[in-house]
């Protein structure tokens, strides 16, 4: 399926601007990549609200109309109203038909209901993954891959092989991110677990804000049903991913907001939150570590993030990293520059143990997560550049 989007050229930047643009039921977005500089355009609310619930839009390259010009693209993110059917900010990324691209691409399946193992033997089917990543020219990119289920028998497995795509190698560690999986009940996780588990999957990696929200989400029923998996599944591991950001999350105040310490000269930990800590890291079978974004205005202290990565430690956890956010234009007005990011963390993990301060920092792209070793202004020896 083609895909064509009528855009026009914007010069004025800013909320105030995006918000007169959306009252004309237009979408501020922008367009970059390739060797020409960000373009700064805006679409018609109602045709990309359309097409985003269309599957193949997202995993399609399309084709943006400017000023009677062409330009082949790919929608790289689009930013939605929590609860309302209205697309805030949509970003693409030019494509160049020479250049190899990286896309997720959505996973068919077929013919499951007639699968012997469900026919005959009463079984179901369990997938483990609903997307690929490709990497190919933009010409040759497909809007979904089938995967026929038509000769799976009860435990079987279907991996992801290199064959006539370029794919990712065998699944072993599975990511739960990009929403948040304790929202969903138990019996739902439960289930999710089991079907990664049955699938091959051998560690798994649940990233939530819910200890920060809602501790008391961490109770007796979630932990039993987690002692049943482990039971159920011994050699799978399991890793919990936490986003405390502040240890005004955690941390009890006085009224004149000042952390209380207990007797021994420790901070008082909020009830809810520090026995869901506790009870969590209590089974040595699985890990609890944080990651922290450093937000502009939020806790870019280095004082704040010290309190932060001793208190995680003392009660248990891991310090895992701290990370600087994607350079678009979503995230942009809360982005820290990597300079002053670095120095932030630096500074934070001054007077720290060896053991409080495992926590790095990272900068996010596409592709994922690198670490920063070094920061400098000045050439470094045999870069170019």
């Amino acid at each position: 399926m083609k895909f064509e989007i009528e855009a026009r050229e914007r010069t004025l930047q800013g909320s105030g601007a995006s918000r007169r643009l959306r009252r004309e039921n237009r979408v501020p977005a922008i367009v970059y990549g390739g060797t020409r500089k960000p373009l700064m355009i805006d679409i018609d609310h109602n045709e990309i609200l359309l097409n985003l619930r269309k599957e193949g839009f997202r995993s399609s390259v399309l084709t943006l109309r400017l000023d009677g010009k062409s330009q082949q693209a790919l929608l790289r993110d689009a930013q939605v109203h929590p609860w309302k059917p209205l697309v805030l900010h949509c970003d693409f990324l030019r494509v160049d038909a020479t250049h190899a691209i990286h896309q997720r691409i959505p996973l068919h399946f077929l013919n499951g209901d007639i699968a012997p193992g469900v026919k005959l033997e009463g079984g179901a089917v369990a997938p483990a993954l609903n997307d690929i990543e490709v990497s190919c020219l933009p010409q040759h990119l497909p809007a979904f891959i089938e995967v026929d289920l038509k000769d799976l028998a009860l435990g079987d497995t279907i991996r992801v092989r290199r064959n006539e795509y370029t794919v990712v190698g065998l699944a072993r560690r599975m990511v739960s991110s990009g929403g948040d999986p304790m929202v969903l009940n138990n019996s739902k996780i439960a289930a999710w677990l089991g079907a990664l588990a049955e699938a091959g999957i051998e560690s798994i990696r649940i990233g939530t804000k819910e200890m920060a929200f809602y501790p008391q989400r961490f109770d007796k029923t979630f932990l039993d049903m987690l002692d049943t998996f482990h039971e159920t599944y011994p050699h799978v591991g399991l890793h919990f991913m936490l986003h405390f950001e502040h240890p005004d999350e955690f941390l009890m105040k006085d009224d004149a907001g000042n952390y209380i310490k207990e007797e021994r000269g420790t901070f008082k930990w909020v009830p809810a939150t520090g026995d869901a800590m506790r009870n969590l890291v209590s089974r040595g079978w699985l890990t609890v570590e944080n990651q922290t974004p450093i937000i502009k205005d939020i806790n870019d202290d280095s004082d704040a993030l010290r309190i932060m990565q001793r208190e995680i430690k003392r009660i248990g956890a891991e310090n895992h990293y701290f990370f600087c956010g994607r350079d678009i234009v979503a995230y942009r007005a809360f982005n820290v520059p990597i300079e002053k990011a670095w120095q932030i963390m630096n500074d934070s993990q001054k007077g720290l143990s060896g053991v409080e301060k495992h926590a790095r920092l990272s900068i996010t792209h596409y592709k994922g997560k690198t670490e920063v070793a070094a920061v400098t202004d000045k050439p470094i020896p045999g870069l170019p550049g």
